[in-house]
């Protein structure tokens, strides 16, 4: 923890750490990875996590009424201290103030008007507010653009939802839902307006079925996955994503995020954040990725990203959807790029009977243990380091069989 210009070299992350004096930037750097995560307090519930591999993130405590939780904010210095404790102010606010409610005239404007004032408080990136502006223009502004929010009965929301997924967009349907409901928590001044159960709504429209990503499980249709990918005309940056992402197994938009400075050569191992449950993780390094390493550093000379994008700006990584393009365009296999969590989840355990918290630890799932603790970030990492070299391994065999 820092104290004053002195950092404690307390190592376990459970016991609560102050910051004397005004948390800066220049304090957050000096941090020194310790053999154990350690945290230091930042402002009221949140502190900063310092893991052993250097990595530094932003987790708050909340506070709810089954208990406690936390959430991680951001990892620093891409997140820098300033956005962070705006974004648990935010927070504190969302806990606080659950129903957004609020007093100044809401119930006199239109849904257009609430719905241009909620997206101006969304945190989110350009792509994803992009996404839910489309959606409002395409869907709902039409019908509900000129009307006043107390003016729109649940009749209407429905009837408006029903024939969204008439014409087949059943997830859609639900996705405009949500964006109501968001807005109208938004403008929530009285009952007036939160006169809607929107949660009642959802029961009278059709569930989406859930499907299960495309993915090859079995040895000859493996191998010749493999072989397509090594024959495929795409570039060599992509092709080695795609090698990757096959021994790896993390999340497609885990993979192209990763960073050269994740990698920690002294422990063998690469860290990455995952995208769901934001508990930091490992990739346990094989002699066949340190090959695949190999081969990708030249070509994305000068990039902080593992795999740089050929086309785009310097530090602009290639997209996920572009890997599972070039899977789609293989004959005869049936394959995305997240399905070679369920290959490896499959074969790990009905091949090589690999113990399923190993398997479930490096897919990044929550594994608990008997007590229902979960495990740390490199729990088992011994075991998992020796799986990970049995699966590239296996992976070498199938490609130079015959």
């Amino acid at each position: 923890m820092i104290t004053g210009n002195k950092i404690s070299k307390e190592k376990t992350v459970d016991s609560t750490r102050k910051i004397i004096g005004k948390a800066t930037d220049l304090k957050i750097k000096s941090l020194k990875p310790q053999s154990k995560p350690y945290k230091n307090a930042i402002d009221r519930n949140l502190s900063l996590i310092v893991y052993p591999t250097g990595v530094k993130a932003f987790r708050m405590r909340l506070y709810k009424s089954k208990g406690e939780s936390t959430k991680t904010l951001g990892r620093y210095p891409e997140l820098k201290l300033k956005k962070a404790i705006e974004l648990a102010n935010k927070q504190r606010h969302l806990q606080t103030y659950p129903s957004y409610q609020r007093s100044d005239g809401y119930s006199d404007k239109t849904f257009g008007e609430c719905t241009a004032l909620w997206l101006q408080t969304l945190d989110v990136t350009p792509k994803h507010l992009k996404n839910q502006s489309s959606k409002i223009e395409t869907y709902l502004s039409k019908e509900f653009s000129n009307m006043k929010l107390t003016d729109i009965s649940p009749r209407m929301v429905l009837n408006a939802m029903i024939r969204i997924q008439t014409t087949g967009k059943i997830e859609l349907a639900l996705r405009c839902l949500n964006i109501m409901k968001q807005v109208f928590g938004y403008a929530s001044l009285d009952n007036k307006i939160s006169h809607i159960d929107f949660s009642a709504l959802r029961k009278y429209l059709k569930k989406p079925k859930v499907k299960n990503f495309a993915a090859v499980t079995t040895k000859p249709k493996l191998r010749q996955l493999i072989h397509k990918i090594r024959e495929c005309q795409s570039s060599e940056v992509v092709k080695l994503a795609l090698e990757c992402g096959m021994h790896w197994f993390v999340r497609p938009g885990e993979l192209v995020k990763l960073r050269w400075s994740d990698i920690n050569h002294e422990q063998n191992f690469i860290a990455f954040t995952p995208l769901k449950n934001g508990d930091p993780n490992v990739i346990p390094m094989s002699v066949q990725t340190h090959a695949l390493l190999k081969k990708l550093e030249p070509l994305v000379a000068g990039s902080e990203f593992l795999f740089q994008s050929p086309v785009k700006p310097i530090n602009t990584p290639i997209d996920s959807g572009t890997c599972t393009s070039v899977l789609r365009d293989f004959e005869d296999v049936d394959h995305v790029m997240h399905g070679f969590r369920a290959t490896a989840r499959t074969m790990l355990e009905e091949i090589h009977r690999e113990r399923y918290q190993l398997i479930e630890k490096q897919l990044s799932h929550k594994v608990r243990d008997a007590n229902g603790r979960a495990y740390n970030r490199t729990e088992f990492l011994e075991d998992r380091t020796l799986m990970m070299q049995k699966w590239s391994d296996f992976l070498t065999e199938l490609e130079q069989a015959a």
